[in-house]
């Protein structure tokens, strides 16, 4: 089975290698890589969820040629919904299962603007959030280079606008983390977005407890898809 991961803001092919290291061998782990950072550090940032998904979906066609699941964290799960919202349309094979950690359901996207935050604001915003750590953060020419994608990434969570419509009939689990500031109602409204049945769990930390519960988290997804 293929597990097709999207990573969050800042992300890279390497993002997850924690996580996912204690899926059992014979799991396909396939991160996708989006433009301007790792090995396609000289290609364009994309600052829109569309390009994103678009870029996404031409990686992910590969990989469905058998049983496939989606994964992703953060910007990541709103990216992972949408691209399973475009394979259904386009009438492809369905993932067997959406993972989703770290984020809203798509009709409730948070309303503070971080791409456009005053470069030390912004640092310390990526500070509270955790997920890179100081030697990177105070290093003003490795920011140089995160800087940039970080902000991309942001401009495209923030710009993003639901539409109603492409209801899933799959099911989704979710995953947050109980110091992370996420609006329970947003939570929730993952409820919405498929007929199949939609469970949400939550686990003790910030916004990246999944590094925290790397085991666990990774026994729960190949618990659920040993079930399909």
């Amino acid at each position: 089975m293929n597990l097709l991961c999207i990573p969050y803001a800042g992300g890279n092919r390497y993002s997850f290698s924690r996580l996912l290291k204690y899926f059992p061998d014979h799991y396909n782990i396939v991160v996708l890589e989006f433009p301007g950072r790792g090995e396609r550090t000289e290609e364009a940032l994309l600052t829109n969820t569309s390009d994103l998904v678009e870029d996404a979906y031409r990686q992910a066609l590969p990989f469905m040629d058998r049983p496939y699941a989606i994964y992703g964290h953060s910007l990541g799960g709103l990216i992972g919904f949408l691209l399973a919202r475009r394979i259904v349309a386009n009438k492809l094979p369905a993932p067997l299962h959406l993972f989703v950690t770290g984020t809203t359901g798509p009709s409730h996207r948070e309303n503070k603007i971080i791409s456009r935050m005053p470069k030390q604001e912004f640092i310390d915003q990526m500070r509270r959030y955790k997920g890179m750590p100081d030697e990177i953060l105070n290093n003003s020419e490795l920011m140089s280079y995160f800087e940039p994608i970080l902000r991309s990434d942001f401009q495209a969570s923030e710009t993003y606008e639901y539409e109603k419509g492409g209801t899933l009939d799959i099911p989704i689990s979710v995953a947050i983390g109980t110091e992370d500031d996420l609006d329970p109602e947003g939570v929730e409204a993952w409820s919405q977005e498929s007929t199949g049945p939609v469970d949400i769990y939550r686990y003790p930390g910030n916004h990246f407890f999944i590094f925290d519960h790397a085991e666990s988290i990774t026994k729960l997804m190949a618990a659920k898809l040993s079930y399909q």
